[in-house]
């Protein structure tokens, strides 16, 4: 009899200590909160109106989807959701989060609202991060994303050795996007990681001044060909230009003139005469002008030769 109440005393004694072993792995990673899950069931991508210096800020203090973010949900259940328990916000009492799955694959986006660079120089992010990196099965990218372009900057699991779970701090400088129009993604993907939060998110850049247009070249030699560059910080628009041969004898080509929509920062655009015929010396004189009040003049001594321009 006493037999008997010793084996059942140990094995409750057992299947306790099994349940708290259990119980603390589960707690190391993934959170306890009971919290609003947020459904999107579309993509929906909004320009954000900028302010000088602070282009995007975001908490997630309202508790939900911040206007102009979206989700895109892949698994049955662990999606993007913004949780309200301060005991796991990184500051303030909410944040962005996404839970491990152990049964199905995740591939979970968090995406910002499209942000316009396009008057801004020396673009920097930063942004804090819950997770650590002792469970590589799934992982989280950072995407730079726009027309043309989907770039991943940062790996959680290639980048990182955090053996933590914790709040860590990441920056980058976006200024490589400056003058184009990006989002920022966070991406989870993968089966049976480390679950994963984003939180107190900052945009911030250098608000461009003005435009500065250089005629950088002239050259030939079938026809003109002049390159206009904006070396400035801001985009140029409607910009006016034209090439003159003046001096020799010009049968066909001696002029034209154009008008071009922008130059964005640190571009160029080449403006030509395709075709002069005509002989002697010359000197073209090439002119350009914008909007904002920038204007830029070359000449260059040339010799026609029929239908070849020799630049001197």
């Amino acid at each position: 009899m006493n037999n008997k109440i010793i084996v059942i005393k140990a094995s409750v004694i057992l299947i306790a200590t099994v349940l708290i072993f259990s119980a603390n792995i589960s707690a190391n990673k993934t959170t306890s909160q009971s919290l609003q899950k947020v459904n999107t069931d579309t993509q929906k991508i909004l320009t954000q109106e900028l302010g000088k210096g602070s282009i995007l800020t975001e908490g997630f203090e309202d508790g939900d989807l911040p206007e102009g973010w979206s989700v895109i949900e892949t698994n049955s259940y662990q999606n993007w959701f913004i949780g309200t328990d301060p005991a796991w916000a990184h500051t303030g009492n909410c944040e962005a989060f996404v839970n491990y799955d152990n049964h199905e694959d995740s591939d979970e986006w968090l995406i910002t609202p499209n942000l316009d660079f396009t008057d801004y120089v020396n673009v920097s992010l930063v942004f804090w991060v819950w997770s650590n990196t002792n469970w590589p099965g799934a992982t989280a990218k950072l995407h730079i994303r726009g027309t043309g372009f989907d770039d991943i900057i940062w790996d959680l699991i290639k980048d990182e050795n955090w053996t933590t779970s914790g709040w860590y701090e990441k920056s980058f400088d976006l200024s490589s996007y400056a003058a184009t129009i990006i989002n920022i993604s966070w991406q989870y993907v993968g089966f049976n990681g480390q679950s994963f939060g984003v939180d107190d998110v900052e945009v911030q850049g250098i608000a461009a001044s003005e435009p500065t247009l250089e005629i950088t070249s002239v050259t030939g030699p079938l026809g003109v060909k002049a390159t206009i560059k904006n070396t400035g910080t801001a985009n140029a628009t409607n910009i006016q230009w034209s090439i003159n041969l003046d001096g020799g004898i010009i049968f066909f080509g001696s002029s034209k003139a154009g008008e071009e929509p922008t130059i964005p920062m640190n571009k160029s655009i080449d403006v030509k005469i395709p075709l002069i015929l005509g002989l002697g010396k010359t000197i073209i004189r090439v002119a350009a002008s914008c909007t904002e009040g920038s204007t830029a003049n070359k000449s260059q001594n040339a010799t026609v030769l029929l239908i070849l321009v020799l630049i001197k």
